[in-house]
């Protein structure tokens, strides 16, 4: 589902490019909804929003609001949408990427998930809110 995502994210971004070159209205106007229907198929993809994890790491450390992510991704890709599969990566993967929500501490890094100790995963509504 998250590659989905992210090939739709990429034909929006192509179809912003095309918006800025558009010369009329009417190309403007295609465009522009073009870009709203794939808007709102990832909303349809994504009706949870983003998985959040609360981590008690083995030494004690609380990781509160961390977007999930996998240490396959790239800079750029979006945080996990799916619980079950942020519970998989953080059951099957050697390391999961977290990125914690500033005001509960600024943590983002690779965490060895031996380390962890236990987890709760949840859905927030919006990436922008755990940056």
């Amino acid at each position: 589902m998250r590659t989905l995502i992210m090939e739709i994210q990429e034909e929006i971004t192509e179809l912003e490019e095309a918006l800025l070159e558009a010369k009329t209205n009417t190309v403007r106007g295609v465009l522009q909804e073009a870009i709203w229907n794939r808007n709102d198929k990832i909303q349809q993809l994504r009706p949870n929003g983003f998985v959040l994890a609360d981590v008690n790491l083995n030494d004690g450390t609380l990781l509160k609001k961390c977007l999930v992510f996998s240490t396959d991704d790239r800079m750029g890709d979006e945080a996990i949408s799916d619980i079950q599969e942020a519970e998989d990566i953080l059951k099957n993967d050697d390391e999961v990427y977290l990125q914690q929500q500033y005001i509960d501490g600024n943590f983002s890094g690779d965490i060895d998930t031996s380390t962890i100790d236990k987890y709760k995963l949840y859905y927030g509504t919006d990436q922008n809110d755990s940056e």
